[in-house]
């Protein structure tokens, strides 16, 4: 046992340092893109972000309309300032000048540059636009996260402005989850094919793809959700794992702190519900009834090991890299996160506070009128299936299986907790890893409220002719 483990954790880790290097390269890969290659599409995007303000409710007094231009000027202004020019030296020897440049374009994927005032004001999209249109260099770190968003932003600059950008995400994400919506009805899976729509519908998914903050962990989220549910469709359970290990990576990477909880939460409940359904697929006994809250364990802390690996790798390399001990960068932020000013409010309705401030900002609570109208049509869509639908309360619901999904719906509120000053600040977006809730109890739902299958009372009925015929002389 203590072998197999020990062999585990030399694989993750084997797994950790390749993606970690692979990925660092990418990002000093996009650093060596020329500048007048993105020139262009770049001042077309600062000019703009230089229109919008820092951040816009693109519907009136709903909060969960919310996009940040300011986010996106950051992302992209870091983009822009990774191919800073590199002072020039005269070096006897090709391969010095090599290494120097490679240095140098390191450092600065590292040190994740933008050009702003010490403090970050509402002038900052202006200031964007200023360096971009003057070629100014970038004179303030943002080294706490990875920012591997930047370095495909960059790449996309050299044919796109940001709006042209936002479309080309709209596309492309409605592509993956269609594909994804498509495999699960295909597969018989409609029940999850509507609580996911469902859930997605509630934390306002359309808003995303216009803002590059709120993208990627959706992006990744669907993906990952696309490999679940092949995982599932053929009993390759032990792969999750794993599955989940790269995710947490690969969250860690793109992702700067929004809804990073989604991409754990979604697809291990898409896991789970296609696991425990009699569809013809055969789960193995650890994934049955209680024995799956051990792949539930293990998929959470391989998510868990990933995301933050991921994190500490960067502040590793960092240090390394730059020859200075990054954790003075970080430290700050962190205690913020965790604690923050409660603004004179204990810490208890600090904590409390944040999770019922995300909760409004769902659907129904946050759209006036309308979110009225729709909390209404849902009450009556459920009314309507439980009278004249046929749904009958399951007196045989699982409850090993309900309580599965009630625990990985609380994954969002365990993070609105520990991070409570991010997520009381952060609403308009961190509201939206509720999806993963939203999505478990639906699933709790149905299994409470099922439908009587017609083969079921002609078995009923059989049953009930035979005991009769038995019982004549």
């Amino acid at each position: 046992m203590m072998r197999r483990t020990l062999q585990n954790l030399l694989s993750c880790t084997i797994y950790l340092g390749s993606l970690t290097f692979i990925l660092t390269c990418a990002m000093v890969i996009s650093a060596y893109i020329p500048q007048k290659a993105v020139q262009t599409h770049m001042e077309e995007s600062a000019e703009i972000l230089a229109e919008c303000p820092t951040t816009w409710q693109i519907l009136p007094e709903i909060n969960s309309s919310k996009v940040h231009p300011y986010a996106d000027m950051l992302t992209l202004n870091i983009a822009y300032h990774f191919g800073d020019d590199i002072a020039s030296y005269s070096f006897d020897r090709v391969v010095d000048q090599f290494w120097y440049a490679n240095s140098e374009k390191l450092k600065s994927v590292m040190w994740a540059k933008y050009y702003g005032t010490p403090e970050d004001t509402d002038e900052s999209i202006k200031l964007f636009k200023q360096s971009v249109d003057n070629r100014l260099y970038a004179n303030k770190e943002y080294l706490r996260y990875w920012h591997g968003s930047a370095g495909i932003i960059r790449f996309l600059h050299i044919f796109l402005n940001i709006r042209q950008i936002y479309i080309l995400h709209s596309v492309f994400l409605a592509a993956l989850f269609v594909c994804l919506i498509t495999i699960l009805i295909k597969n018989h899976f409609l029940k999850e094919a509507v609580a996911l729509i469902i859930s997605l519908a509630m934390v306002s998914i359309w808003f995303v793809p216009i803002c590059l903050e709120y993208y990627w962990c959706f992006l990744v989220m669907i993906g990952a959700s696309i490999i679940a549910v092949k995982t599932a469709e053929k009993s390759l359970w032990g792969r999750a794992t794993l599955l989940f290990f790269f995710t947490g990576i690969i969250t860690a990477y793109l992702d700067f702190l929004t809804t990073e909880t989604v991409t754990l939460a979604v697809p291990l409940l898409l896991m789970v519900s296609m696991g425990q359904r009699n569809t013809g697929y055969a789960a193995p006994s650890y994934l049955q009834e209680s024995g799956s809250w051990k792949l539930i364990l293990k998929s959470c802390v391989s998510w868990l090991m990933g995301f933050c690996s991921m994190w500490i790798s960067k502040w590793i390399l960092a240090s390394f890299i730059l020859q200075e001990n990054a954790m003075p960068y970080v430290t700050a932020h962190i205690k913020e996160r965790i604690g923050g000013d409660p603004n004179g409010k204990s810490q208890l309705v600090y904590t409390v506070g944040a999770i019922g401030r995300n909760l409004r900002c769902l659907l129904p609570f946050d759209y006036g009128r309308f979110g009225f109208f729709f909390l209404g049509l849902m009450f009556g869509t459920v009314i309507i299936l439980i009278t004249v639908g046929g749904l009958k309360f399951n007196k045989t619901a699982n409850r090993q299986l309900m309580a599965k999904y009630f625990v990985i719906g609380c994954i969002p509120i365990v993070r609105y907790v520990v991070l409570h000053n991010h997520a009381w600040y952060h609403r308009s977006f961190t509201y939206r890893a509720l999806a993963g809730s939203i999505l478990a109890l639906c699933f709790v739902f149905a299994e409470l409220f099922r439908k009587q299958k017609s083969w079921q009372i002609s078995d009923n009925c059989k049953r009930a002719t035979g005991r009769q015929e038995n019982d004549q002389p």
